[in-house]
């Protein structure tokens, strides 16, 4: 029945890995890295949320298949800042297509 419970808490595994628990640990333990290369670990650690959320959806029934993406982009450009944020949107838009380019993920290419 709650099939999806699983993918989904480990979608919410990986945004508090990628989104909290590293950019944390940047800012504790490398302290003495310039702030522009810390921002260059943050958005890598956001980036590598949002694929790892693109990577396991999870199904609302027969039709509805989400992932927690839209979180890892909104927090991404709000700590990032404007340019991380469309930076972050345009390689969300490139690894769909790839992923399929078909209604089931969620970009259709044809139209019919």
């Amino acid at each position: 029945m709650h099939d999806y419970i699983e993918t989904l808490l480990l979608n919410m595994l990986f945004l508090v890995i990628f989104l909290l628990f590293i950019p944390h640990l940047t800012e504790i333990h490398l302290k003495n890295l310039p702030s522009s290369r810390k921002v260059i670990i943050k958005f890598t650690s956001v980036l590598a949320g949002m694929v790892a959320c693109m990577s396991f959806p999870f199904a609302l029934g027969d039709e509805i298949i989400m992932d927690l993406r839209t979180v890892a982009i909104m927090v991404g450009g709000l700590y990032l800042g404007r340019k991380a944020s469309v930076l972050l949107i345009a390689i969300f838009i490139i690894i769909r297509i790839n992923l399929g380019g078909n209604r089931k993920w969620g970009v259709c290419l044809s139209y019919r």
